[in-house]
């Protein structure tokens, strides 16, 4: 529910993707006598959303361009602005208070992992601390073709999120999330043993999320068993708006050459960053 608010909040900054709905025209056509007629404008995602509201990613990207805007600079300001608002009231009960904790904890992992260790300069001092996850993400990029289609020879492994980095985003998501509720002056109202657990819980449901939207925007069908990390799901919804939104983000990770939209799963830091690029209409 949070991550949908903060989309629908992101998607303020201009005609965003699946969240920018078919806009009608009408005009008046002389066909034997006047009649009235609306002819409807349909939008990139529109036209690329199947009948069961999955989005078709092959098509989309195979038209898509996009660009940056200034103003969603702006609203990523507002967002953090809000969040971090929300997290120090007292108005709040607690156990909301730690829910927001978690998703800022967690997006800004997912944010500052992709962007600074999976797509660190080669030689780097980063680069050397985490070549397991750069070498890899770097070489699915190289493996990834221009419709979001894997080439036939593809490493399976820069498609999963292993267990090893579920364990990683438990770990650092607990230690941001317990220095936030320290911060916050949370820890005394709750707890401390629920700061890991609700950790825990944000981090399966981001991998459980993350695989199956990683998954369906490379068009692989459901490929990731338990045995290569947290398995890819059926039951997890991507008919919606939403997880469209989410889709078309990542296929602007890749137009730009992974310079951009480092969120997959917990989108906003891109937008306060500046390193948001959106579906040009």
């Amino acid at each position: 529910m949070i991550q949908y608010l903060v989309v629908l909040l992101l998607s303020l900054s201009g005609p965003v993707d699946g969240f920018q709905m078919i806009e009608h025209r009408a005009g008046r056509v002389r066909n034997s006598g006047l009649s009235l007629v609306k002819a409807a404008k349909v939008s990139l995602v529109e036209s690329a959303t199947m009948e069961n509201g999955k989005l078709d990613v092959r098509k989309l990207s195979a038209e898509a361009a996009f660009e940056t805007k200034p103003l969603a600079q702006v609203w990523g300001l507002i967002y953090f602005g809000i969040m971090t608002t929300a997290v120090f009231s007292t108005i709040l009960p607690g156990f909301v208070r730690l829910i927001l904790i978690q998703y800022i904890a967690f997006s800004f992992f997912e944010y500052s992992f992709h962007r600074w260790c999976m797509h660190a300069p080669r030689g780097s001092v980063r680069d050397k601390i985490f070549a397991r996850w750069n070498r890899l993400h770097v070489q699915h990029h190289v493996d990834t073709n221009n419709d979001m289609t894997m080439i036939d020879d593809y490493n399976f492994k820069g498609i999963r999120f292993n267990y090893l980095t579920s364990k990683l985003a438990v770990v650092i998501g607990s230690l941001i999330s317990l220095a936030f509720c320290a911060l916050t002056g949370l820890s005394s109202d709750l707890p401390l043993w629920l700061t890991p657990v609700a950790a825990s819980i944000v981090s399966l449901y981001h991998g459980f999320l993350w695989q199956r939207l990683h998954v369906d925007s490379h068009s692989l069908n459901g490929s990731i068993e338990w045995d290569d990390g947290l398995p890819y799901l059926d039951a997890i919804p991507t008919g919606n708006r939403y997880a469209r939104w989410l889709l078309t983000n990542h296929i602007g990770h890749h137009w730009a050459g992974g310079k951009s939209n480092y969120n997959i799963v917990f989108p906003g830091p891109d937008h306060l960053f500046g390193t948001f690029v959106r579906l040009k209409q």
